[in-house]
């Protein structure tokens, strides 16, 4: 029901070129191009205009529905909690973010990837095992090389985890300290 939901966001738009659309075109997996390699790997996946916005409304889907679900999760007041996932799948269709959908552009992927990082660290946080550290680190690594400002913000997030494991002295609650 999700999915026809994102997909009704984006039924019927043409999908969305700007000048720079066609950087996202190149992939270069050694930084040799304008563009880091997320976007342009999943668009070199999917070729055409057309399976690359379908591309991102899947990718929005799956990202706010584990986003949903892993804060929902969280919650013990079932009310709380149906509320809670109900908010975050109606942000995830806002159209100003459902929008970017039918754009050839980085920001839907920018999004739906901020989104599931954020539920990856949430599990990561609540499990802390090897299957939430792996998950955690694979949402990073393409959300990192979305966007050159993302490079940085990584940068600080690993500055971050290394302050709360030292401030904790590498005890599992290192990351409670977050």
């Amino acid at each position: 029901m999700y999915l026809l939901l994102q997909a009704f966001a984006v039924v019927g738009i043409p999908p969305g070129r700007w000048p720079d659309s066609f950087s996202y075109e190149q992939l270069s997996l050694t930084g040799a191009d304008v563009r880091l390699p997320t976007v342009p790997l999943l668009y070199k996946i999917f070729p055409t205009d057309s399976l690359r916005v379908w591309a991102q409304v899947l990718l929005a889907t799956v990202a706010w529905w584990v986003l949903a679900s892993t804060a929902a999760a969280l919650i013990r007041d079932r009310r709380v909690r149906i509320g809670l996932r109900a908010v975050l799948l109606g942000l995830g269709l806002a159209s100003a973010i459902a929008g970017w959908n039918s754009t050839i552009l980085s920001e839907s992927t920018a999004i739906s990837l901020t989104a599931l990082l954020i539920a990856a660290l949430i599990g990561f946080r609540e499990r802390l095992d090897l299957t939430a550290a792996a998950l955690l680190v694979l949402a990073l690594l393409f959300w990192t090389f979305v966007r050159q400002p993302h490079v940085l913000m990584c940068a600080l997030i690993a500055v971050a985890f290394v302050a709360a494991v030292l401030r904790t002295g590498g005890q599992k609650r290192a990351v409670c300290a977050l």
